[in-house]
């Protein structure tokens, strides 16, 4: 271990309307980082979401990922809204001695149509030394917008987590 350098991981979901994401669970060399899980609601990580931003030791660190995602279909591919979908991602990643480090998480479907469902949903990890693009918003669960009894939209609180991670 050596001195703190400022890391900076953040997570992006770039999946069809077909899987709707549920729940997300990010873990530093296995310490909980950002949890987010309610069986009620649905996340939005559309738009790049900020995981951790804080000091970490330069050296050898692991970041770990599970993601729950919920099948949505309609007409001939209703039959995926009874599936749940869990991928679990690692990375090792080397820390330099300085600066500001970022590892940025992504949710992508694999293979085509032609892939098996089960088989679509993956994780990749993209790193980036020095300048980063912030995402807008502290870290916290990126709630979906919902709509509220009187019409207008209500987005949850984005710090809000529960410490419940949705079967899998």
């Amino acid at each position: 271990t050596g001195v703190p350098v400022r890391l900076v991981v953040t997570y992006e979901n770039d999946m069809s309307d077909a899987f709707g994401l549920v729940s997300i669970d990010f873990q530093l060399d296995g310490r909980p980082i950002l949890r987010c899980a309610d069986p009620d609601r649905t996340l939005d990580a559309s738009q790049r979401v900020l995981v951790f931003d804080g000091g970490v030791p330069s050296g050898p660190h692991e970041l770990a990922a599970t993601l729950s995602f919920r099948g949505h279909g309609h007409g001939v591919f209703s039959y995926l809204k009874d599936y749940t979908f869990r991928v679990e991602g690692r990375h090792e990643v080397e820390i330099p001695a300085s600066g500001v480090f970022t590892v940025h998480a992504v949710s992508f479907e694999w293979g085509g149509v032609s892939a098996p469902v089960e088989d679509r949903p993956q994780v990749r990890w993209e790193e980036t030394a020095g300048d980063w693009t912030r995402p807008t918003g502290p870290p916290g669960c990126p709630w979906a917008v919902v709509s509220s009894p009187g019409g207008t939209k209500a987005r949850r609180s984005p710090g809000s987590t529960s410490s419940a991670v949705s079967p899998g």
